[in-house]
């Protein structure tokens, strides 16, 4: 992987194996040593720009400064005012003659 990354162009590549890889997968399928063969892993690479490339947002304003959750608001939105249509007013009766 660390090899097709650099082939794509990408610097500073890291891959870590995620801790407890090996005996989730092995989970999957018991028996099969998958494990042996598949992996998860923390991959982080960067991308250099190239020179003629507009200029990218900085990933630092973007990005919160810690892991705390972001909690979003869920309460629902208070429903828009609703004009009443007005009342269909009766038809007026023939007077029999």
């Amino acid at each position: 992987m660390r090899t097709m990354l650099a082939d794509a162009g990408f610097v500073d590549v890291d891959i870590v194996v995620k801790p407890r890889s090996e005996e989730i997968i092995g989970a999957w399928m018991p028996g099969s040593q998958a494990e042996k063969y598949v992996s998860s892993a923390y991959v982080t690479a960067s991308k250099p720009a190239s020179p003629d490339a507009p200029a990218a947002p900085r990933d630092d304003v973007f990005r919160r400064p810690t892991r705390e959750p972001v909690v979003l608001d869920t309460a629902p939105p208070a429903p828009a005012p609703v004009a009443a249509e007005p009342a269909a007013k009766p038809a007026a009766a023939k007077a029999a003659c």
